[in-house]
């Protein structure tokens, strides 16, 4: 949180002063985001099931969708800071006649940002960004077997987030504009725990839920006033 709250500031120091209270602008935004993961642990994991299970077949964990929320302020025209939440959903399974295995690894995304936008008097602009935070997992793994009930794990594990992001800004009418952004996110948990013990992999080795890589998001941006 530290590191998040020292992103804020920066991004308010840049700003000079006589300009900060004539500027500030605070704004919400709702959007929604797809991603692709590097999950591969889970992915080597589902590899050894679909080899004991053949035929039968469990998707690989690759990408998923999200949605979140974002409180912000417009510093100036061109800077703005935002606190930005994010789910990530992250899910895989395989069924048949004799039960089920379902492995259910959504994550939570908290993060602080700092955007930069060209000044244009347009309604499109474009510029970009980049945020710190942290990525927490809340997943399940669930195996059922039919006519004799399911057992399931609770999976936990936390870890750092970094990313950076080209943007894009179109203005609508009165307060409300889109953004669009596309980028690169870092954001692996490197200690994961089952019902709060570690697990790991056959060769000894910390098992990871690795959600970094490509993230798109378009978010509707309202201003408060």
């Amino acid at each position: 949180m530290k590191t998040m709250l020292c992103v804020a500031m920066l991004g308010l120091l840049a700003v000079p002063a006589g300009a900060r209270a004539e500027n500030l602008r605070p704004w919400i935004g709702l959007g929604a985001s797809f991603s692709t993961f590097s999950m591969d642990d889970v992915n080597r994991d589902i590899a050894t099931i679909n080899a004991s299970i053949a035929p039968l077949r469990m998707d690989e964990m690759n990408s998923g969708f999200g949605f979140g929320a974002a409180f912000g302020l417009d510093l100036t025209h061109v800077a703005s800071v935002a606190l930005a939440y994010e789910r990530v959903l992250s899910s895989s399974d395989v069924a048949d006649l004799s039960g089920s295995l379902e492995y259910h690894f959504p994550a939570n995304v908290i993060e602080a940002q700092v955007i930069y936008l060209t000044a244009s008097e347009h309604p499109f602009s474009f510029g970009g960004g980049g945020g710190v935070g942290r990525v927490s997992s809340d997943g399940s793994v669930t195996l059922s077997i039919s006519g004799s009930g399911s057992v399931s794990g609770n999976l936990s594990g936390s870890g750092p987030v970094a990313e950076a992001f080209g943007a894009a800004r179109l203005r609508g009418a009165g307060r409300v504009a889109v953004v669009s952004a596309l980028g690169y996110r870092y954001a692996r948990i490197r200690l994961t725990k089952v019902n709060g013990q570690v697990i790991t992999n056959p060769d000894g080795t910390n098992y990871s839920l690795d959600y970094s890589g490509l993230i798109a998001r378009l978010m509707l941006k309202v201003e408060l006033h």
